[in-house]
């Protein structure tokens, strides 16, 4: 058997594990991705604001989207291999993610401060609740 047969690819980056235990790890995460969706579905059912002495939806939907940016990141950083990336790309997308956390803070605060959201309207939308 020659040599040639047993490295990786060009193109390949060789990260010090074998192909076996880097199937491993992928299945690892995407078990850890499997149960952070089944705990996505699990909080839409539970009241999260009881806990905090908080009422209505929001602390659900909150509690969702930190799972959401979890799972994102595991995504990310993982199976996109943002972890083998230089400086220059991890800044690149830092700056554009600062960016957008921002245009979303600027957005809603039109909702959150000025109050232009219609409540009557939206309960009359989902009928009555």
């Amino acid at each position: 058997m020659s040599s040639a047969a047993t490295t990786a690819p060009s193109g390949v980056h060789d990260h010090g594990r074998s192909y076996k235990a880097e199937a491993v790890f992928y299945a690892e995460i995407f078990g850890l991705l499997i149960s952070l969706t089944i705990l996505t579905v699990t909080l839409s059912y539970v009241n999260v604001g009881w806990a905090l002495d908080l009422t209505g939806r929001a602390p659900n939907i909150v509690a969702g989207m930190l799972v959401a940016a979890v799972k994102s990141s595991l995504v990310l950083w993982f199976f996109m291999h943002m972890n083998h990336e230089g400086r220059l790309n991890r800044f690149i997308f830092a700056f554009a993610l600062c960016l957008f956390t921002l245009a979303v803070v600027a957005f809603s605060s039109d909702f959150v401060w000025l109050h232009t959201y219609v409540v009557e309207g939206a309960r009359a939308a989902v009928g009555g609740m």
